[in-house]
């Protein structure tokens, strides 16, 4: 199975998509981030709070260029989402590719999470590759409007497939040149592909600017929104938690933008515990900075 996720597949997926009444038609040129002042010592909390490990306690990421899409909303509101998701992933100083590309990132508006899933877990298993069936089965019964996976691929530390599952066998080399260490390892995992499912109804009171920003912040990392909005520091996660749109921020905050760009700035083959603090020391520098300029 390809790790990229075809446009044609996703429309070919399931249920026709809702179309999405258009909401607050919010499309800022130049990308802008809100933040408070506070001590910038809370960004390990910050961290451990948001960052859910893929596999093997390590914190995975896009290798490839990221190329979203949307699926479900008006044509002029998808265009506006996409162009946002790829202004965040530049200032994070993550690659995009070219318009007209194959998607690997797809926000899926649909009438009903449960539903959708449901039926793509059986015409579209591949949508859900890698994902245990209980962990397919929480995303259908979560509460919630909104859920969130990402497909995992196993590499080598040059990104050679490690373990392929693939008609039932695996398949294995073995990478004699390369030996792990305290804070590395030869082994890593990469998205192959990330999806945002999220009902119609919820999206009513939001702007673009938001669902792109949680958009971003939940398929480029595997995050907590629940853990994020309940946290002190302020963050797009907490968009779909107490109070909605409404109560929260109006788009990523510095808290956010300084963990994606943690995220995609560290050498993949770190551990845990090593990713964890170089994203943190990145989360400060934002955090910081923007205090100072907000000082100025």
């Amino acid at each position: 199975m390809t790790t990229t996720i075809l446009l044609a597949m996703a429309l070919s997926a399931g249920p026709a998509p809702a179309v999405v009444p258009p909401p607050s038609p919010v499309d800022q040129r130049e990308l802008v981030v809100t933040g408070q002042r506070g001590p910038d010592r809370r960004s390990e909390t910050f961290v451990d709070a948001i960052a859910t490990p893929s596999q093997k306690d390590q914190i995975a990421r896009f290798e490839d260029p990221l190329c979203p899409t949307s699926i479900g909303l008006a044509e002029r509101d998808a265009a506006i989402v996409a162009r946002r998701i790829r202004a965040v992933a530049k200032a994070a100083d993550i690659r995009t590719a070219r318009e007209n590309c194959r998607p690997n990132l797809v926000i899926l508006v649909v009438d009903d999470r449960a539903r959708a899933i449901a039926h793509w877990q059986k015409t579209r298993p591949d949508f859900f590759d890698t994902l245990p069936k209980a962990e397919i089965a929480a995303l259908a019964n979560g509460d919630g409007p909104v859920a969130a996976w990402q497909i995992v691929r196993l590499k080598g530390a040059d990104r050679r497939p490690v373990g392929r599952t693939q008609d039932g066998a695996v398949d294995y080399y073995v990478q004699n040149q390369v030996v792990p260490t305290r804070i590395g390892t030869t082994i890593q995992f990469e998205f192959g592909g990330a999806f945002l499912l999220v009902e119609a109804s919820a999206l009513r009171d939001m702007t673009l600017t938001q669902l792109a920003d949680y958009a971003a912040m939940r398929t480029l990392a595997r995050t907590d929104d629940g853990r994020g909005a309940a946290q002190a520091m302020p963050t797009i996660l907490s968009l779909f938690g107490p109070g909605g749109a409404e109560a929260a921020p109006p788009s990523l905050t510095h808290w956010d933008l300084g963990f994606i760009t943690g995220l995609y700035r560290l050498d993949p083959a770190f551990r845990s515990n090593e990713q964890r603090k170089a994203i943190a020391r990145v989360v400060r520098q934002h955090v910081g900075s923007a205090r100072d300029d907000a000082e100025d």
